[in-house]
Parts: structure tokens; C-alpha cells; sequence
């Protein structure tokens, strides 16, 4: 969950330019919702699922293209949900959940009014972020060394970065991604986890300071 959680906190942190009380609600139900929609064994469990879905029909009143958001989002959740219970695609199954989570960035900037050009290219970046860090956490983890995926993914990330943010960000990202893949091997599993949280959290940042 502690990955889930840098993940979600990154993208919510992004969606505070666009802050409004009942987008930062349906944020905080997302985080709320995930477990329980995946297990959904007990009327408890649908709770914080029905109270994000309230909030988001909501918000759906207010701004059209929350639909145009939601609607791959919600794929992407019941793929994760059909992938549960298979063993031998585990990993995959935690990338697409790693992925849902970058949602509260554009539910924030939905419910505020804001409109999809607005965020489309930093939550690009967003989701370039979270899968060059989901690579790295895989390969260090499960295969206890730095692959051709991870080389293949920071190309993908500085690419994107270098086309569609400020040079100043292209640059800070693009070195602590170099950072992470070099001292990668030598970081404990907990030092990892903060050393990928923190260039979530840079970005996220960065976002605020300078787009």
C-alpha cells in the first residue's frame, strides 16, 4: 500500500492548483475505495465505492469531461478487478492499479472546471513518471537488477519530458531519474520506496511552481 499511497499522494498534490472542496473529497475517496472495491465481500465494503461514485455523478453535473476521464479510468478498474485473483499476473495487475491512482489529479482539475487541454500534457507526464518508477521497482525487487525495460522507459520518460515540460523540469527529473537507476541496486526495499516517492513528489512540485 505504501507505493499505492505515494502514487495517490503525488497526483493529489498536482490537483491542489485546481482545489475545490469536492475535489479533494473524491480524491480522498479514491485512496478510501480501492481495497475495498477489490474485495467487495460485505456491504461495508461498498461504502467508499458508492461515495466516490455519488461525488463523481456530481461532479459530472458541473463539468462533461470528468466522463471523458472516468471513462478509461473505470476500464482500467475492472481489468485490475478481473486480474485479481491470478496469481501469475500479479505484477501486471499492481501496474494497472499503480496507474488508477493518478487519478486524482484530473478529478480535481474536473470538478474546479478546468478543461482536458489544460492537463493533458502534465498528466502525461504523470503517468511517464509512475511507470518509469513501476519498471525500476520491478526489476530491482524481482529481478535484483537494472533491465533493458528500464533503459527503454527512461527513454520513453526524458523523451516526454524533454517535448513537453519546461527545461528546468526536463533536466531535474532526467538526472534523478539517472540517479535512481545507478544507485538502484544498492538501496534496501524501504530506501527505494522513498528514493521513487520522492521524484513523484518532485514532479508533482515542479508541476505547481512552473506550468
Amino acid at each position: 500500500m505504501g507505493g499505492a499511497w505515494s502514487i495517490w499522494f503525488a497526483s493529489t498534490l498536482m490537483g491542489l492548483k485546481y482545489f475545490t472542496l469536492e475535489g479533494f473529497a473524491a480524491s480522498v475517496l479514491v485512496l478510501a475505495s480501492i481495497q475495498p472495491f477489490l474485495k467487495a465481500n460485505k456491504m461495508s465494503d461498498f461504502v467508499s465505492p458508492s461515495l466516490l461514485s455519488l461525488t463523481i455523478a456530481y461532479g459530472f453535473l458541473r463539468n462533461s469531461f470528468l466522463a471523458f476521464i472516468v471513462t478509461p479510468y473505470l476500464a482500467l478498474l475492472f481489468l485490475h478487478r478481473l486480474l485479481h485473483k491470478i496469481q501469475r499476473v500479479q505484477r501486471i495487475q499492481v501496474k494497472i492499479g499503480a496507474i488508477i491512482l493518478t487519478i486524482p489529479f484530473p478529478l480535481m482539475a474536473g470538478f474546479s472546471g478546468e478543461s482536458f487541454d489544460a492537463i493533458a500534457s502534465p498528466l502525461l507526464l504523470l503517468i511517464f513518471v509512475t511507470s518509469f518508477n513501476l519498471m525500476l521497482a520491478d526489476s530491482l525487487i524481482f529481478e535484483k537488477s537494472v533491465t533493458v525495460k528500464n533503459h527503454f522507459a527512461f527513454a520513453l520518460l526524458t523523451t516526454a519530458f524533454y517535448l513537453l515540460s519546461p527545461f528546468l523540469v526536463f533536466l531535474t527529473i532526467s538526472l534523478s531519474a539517472v540517479l535512481l537507476i545507478i544507485v538502484g541496486k544498492k538501496l534496501t526495499v524501504k530506501q527505494l520506496g522513498f528514493s521513487l516517492l520522492f521524484l513523484h513528489v518532485l514532479f508533482s512540485a515542479e508541476y505547481l511552481f512552473f506550468f
